[in-house]
């Protein structure tokens, strides 16, 4: 059968003995059940998952030809072997025939060693000769597990109990072999003593939730296994036939299930057997209330609680609250999906297609937009839940890549405009055509500015085409401004070389006007000597002398040479 129950016509050690037959871990994974009592039904089938649906989530284990289902280790497949798997972590995968299993490989778990090595630390066991044995028969206990040598593994942890009997992890392994312990070679099960070693594990794993908040979880697992325990002893015959024992085991696992969810309310299976007990103490409207918190912690506890037996009772009431779930995530898909589709619409206007570095981001949107249609489509609350999930995605990606997109146009609109402004005049303008040029360059500025400000896929487009507008126009007043100063550096330079012709010039003048003076001088010097002397041959009375005639003649021929070489040059 795929999951035990207390009416199975079995009890509990026969179903674990049944279901270990197997020589390792390998084998047990893949391991079917004996018969596959349980159908799943036509309207659980529509309104839950249907057959590819059920196929893909249980593979193996679902006969989609017959409906059936074989709940348990076969779910194991695809990584449900991880080192550190627990009832926690499996959620709807656990299943009582794989305590075992888990308790094998759980000895490896990281998380609990480091919790150990915590414990350990503060307690100072290396310093204590007491503790330190008491560690060292844990570990042997432990390695004895991993062999699957479980009377041996019992021994050593029972040691262990005698020397530190306030140990969790000692507790939690002895409580659960007690549990589960049954395999082709040896068989330890002790329900009672489960129980009680459980809730020893409970109370230890409370005490260190200081050390480590961790502790929490692993109390409200050893919870819900002590439940187990008190609800594997409801098959056994002696049990079934004492309606007192029956009701005070049944409320001792309900007591345990609820304290197990008000520390973890989390641990999913904590709720699923919470509504196991009520539905067995015929409390079908509180039973289906915590189905339904399992259900919200994971939604395969719709088909868990489907091909469960125990459920029987209330499978109409099962049936309604699938109804509810299917109906309630409906409304609230459809209402996503029209807030998705809007904000893919809105997305489609900036145009991620054509030019972004996010096109293909973009196009993974509408793709899992598309796949959420299609789980839509399905029509049943898996697809639904797989819908909702992408949606919530698109809801959150959308917006966030409309605004990468819109960043990546700010920033090429102001990588255009710091070139722009780099490339623009930088001097005080030299004509009104650059000043007049300036402000039309700010006017450009500010119309990029207000229209960003608009905030709109076309905005944006105008923006940029502007500001390549605003570059073109700064090269140009560049350019112009360059040519300015250019012409204005000529000019300087000719009004130089002028002024320094016109320099040289006069200094030339005034030497040729010395010269001329000079020649002049001399010609007239020599003139009035010449003239002294023939007055002198003639006997002119009254005449100049000679030095006097050749110094006048010399004076006024400086004289006119210097005007001479005035006016020629």
């Amino acid at each position: 059968m795929s999951i035990w129950y207390p009416t199975s016509g079995i009890t509990y050690s026969q179903y674990l003995q049944a279901r270990s037959l197997v020589s390792d871990v390998s084998d047990q994974v893949k391991v079917s059940g004996t018969s596959l009592e349980k159908r799943i039904s036509h309207e659980t089938e529509n309104l839950i998952a249907n057959n590819e649906q059920l196929r893909a989530t249980f593979k193996n284990g679902f006969d989609s030809l017959n409906h059936t289902l074989d709940w348990g280790l076969g779910r194991l497949e695809d990584g449900m072997l991880a080192v550190g798997a627990s009832i926690d972590s499996l959620g709807a995968n656990f299943e009582y025939s794989i305590g075992l299993l888990i308790e094998r490989i759980d000895v490896n778990n990281k998380q609990l060693s480091s919790l150990l090595t915590k414990v350990d630390a503060i307690q100072k066991v290396i310093e204590s000769p007491t503790l330190t044995r008491a560690r060292e028969y844990y570990l042997i206990g432990c390695e004895r597990l991993a062999k699957r040598l479980l009377d041996k593994s019992l021994e050593a942890f029972l040691e262990a109990e005698k020397l530190n009997d306030t140990d969790f992890f000692i507790q939690f392994r002895i409580g659960k072999l007690y549990l589960y312990g049954i395999d082709a070679d040896d068989n330890v099960l002790d329900l009672e003593k489960a129980r009680l070693h459980l809730l020893k594990a409970s109370r230890y794993a409370e005490a260190e939730i200081d050390v480590d908040p961790m502790f929490g979880k692993y109390a409200a697992e050893a919870l819900l296994h002590a439940s187990i325990s008190n609800y594997a002893r409801l098959g056994n015959p002696e049990v079934g036939q004492d309606k007192a024992l029956r009701s005070t085991l049944l409320q001792d696992a309900l007591d345990l299930a609820s304290k197990a969810i008000k520390i973890n309310p989390d641990l999913a299976e904590a709720w699923y057997h919470q509504a196991k007990y009520l539905a067995l103490f015929d409390k079908p409207q509180n039973s289906i209330l915590s189905l339904e918190g399992a259900i919200v912690l994971d939604r395969n506890y719709t088909v868990k609680s489907e091909v469960d037996h125990v459920f029987d009772k209330v499978r109409p009431l099962v049936h309604d609250l699938f109804k509810k779930l299917y109906e309630n995530k409906k409304v609230d898909c459809h209402l996503k999906r029209q807030q998705a589709a809007k904000l893919i619409s809105e997305l489609e206007e900036w145009k991620l297609e054509k030019d972004s570095q996010y096109s293909d981001d973009f196009r993974g949107l509408i793709a899992e937009m598309t796949e959420a249609v299609n789980y839509l489509n399905a029509d049943t609350y898996y697809g639904y839940l797989d819908a909702e999930s992408i949606l919530n995605k698109i809801t959150i990606e959308a917006p966030r890549l409309k605004e990468q997109r819109k960043e990546e146009l700010r920033s090429r609109i102001e990588a255009l405009l710091g070139s722009s402004k780099e490339e623009s005049p930088q001097d005080e303008p030299a004509c009104d055509d650059i000043r007049n040029g300036l402000e039309e360059l700010d006017g450009l500025y500010k119309s990029v500015q207000k229209l960003i400000a608009t905030d709109t896929f076309i905005s944006y487009v105008n923006a940029e085409e502007i500001a390549h507008t605003a570059l073109q126009k700064a090269k140009a007043l560049n350019r112009l401004q360059i040519e300015e100063q250019k012409n204005r550096r000529d000019q300087e330079i000719e009004e130089e070389r002028l002024e320094a012709l016109k320099q040289r010039r006069r200094e030339w003048s005034v030497q040729y006007a010395k010269s001329l003076a000079v020649s002049f001088a001399v010609f007239g010097g020599i003139i009035g000597t010449i003239n002294c002397i023939v007055q002198g041959i003639q006997r002119h009375e009254g005449g100049l002398g000679m030095f006097s005639g050749a110094l006048l003649g010399a004076i006024i021929g400086a004289i006119i040479g210097a005007i001479y070489g005035q006016l020629k040059h």
